[in-house]
């Protein structure tokens, strides 16, 4: 991989902190003080594991990564 395809991946990603989790919404705010919603997946919608995660991520006020897209990313990092 060269290290400009790297860069081009890294402005693909949104830096978020999970501001509100309230099934079936996840209310993020990015660096730059916008707010989004995150958009979940069928399989992660009803996922309870992945809910109690997210909810523990807003409580303890950690920012991760989403996609333009405002996704939650499928790899590079571990809930």
């Amino acid at each position: 991989m060269l290290i400009d395809d790297q860069k081009n991946k890294l402005s693909d990603v949104i830096t978020t902190q999970i501001m509100r989790v309230i099934f079936p919404f996840i209310i993020a705010r990015s660096v730059t003080g916008q707010l989004l919603t995150v958009k979940l997946s069928r399989k992660e919608r009803w996922d309870p594991i992945l809910w109690r995660t997210l909810q523990s991520i807003c409580e303890a006020k950690l920012w991760i990564p989403i996609t333009n897209n405002h996704r939650l990313l499928q790899n590079d990092w571990l809930i």
